[in-house]
């Protein structure tokens, strides 16, 4: 590769150029459960749609998928389960993280702690402070694979219009 101005900006995002999409996932349409994110580095579940709300934005083939999500005071993401492995970090606030089929199980995090899950593990998230937190999620391989969600998740999703595709 020949590195130059261009290449280089290629591969740098600012922050405050970041563009949030809203609402990406099944769980996220189910009341309690609304956020945003910018992809950084991957695809989602491989798709390239020239869409920024579901594109990562630096173009190389990563071994990883990375996005930062922005959580309101109060939600959740859903407990579910990728084909690999997840890691959550906190950048501004506290996150709780909720593990186990049921999600039996939780461990708060704060900003810049890490933790990370492989796949096999039913892991959700909530902000349990009164401010929106950021927080970095990256995952192994270049997309985030196939999202596994309990059956409840499924139900509640489709009687607000969302449903599982392929």
């Amino acid at each position: 590769n020949k590195i130059d101005e261009q290449w280089i900006n290629e591969r740098v995002r600012r922050y405050k150029n970041l563009h949030f999409g809203v609402d990406q996932y099944l769980d996220t349409k189910i009341e309690g459960h609304s956020r945003s994110q910018a992809n950084l580095v991957g695809h989602i579940s491989g798709f390239v749609t020239g869409d920024p709300d579901y594109e990562g934005w630096i173009p190389d083939d990563a071994e990883f998928w990375s996005v930062i999500i922005k959580l309101p005071p109060g939600r959740t993401g859903a407990l579910h389960d990728h084909e690999t492995t997840e890691m959550f970090m906190p950048l501004d606030g506290d996150l709780v993280l909720t593990l186990g089929d049921d999600g039996e199980h939780e461990v708060t995090l704060g900003a810049h702690d890490v933790a990370s899950f492989p796949p096999g593990v039913m892991r959700g998230f909530r902000n349990p402070g009164d401010k929106e937190v950021n927080f970095l999620v990256c995952i192994g391989g270049p997309e985030m694979g196939a999202i596994k969600w309990p059956r409840d998740v499924i139900e509640r999703a489709e009687k607000v219009g969302w449903a599982e595709d392929d």
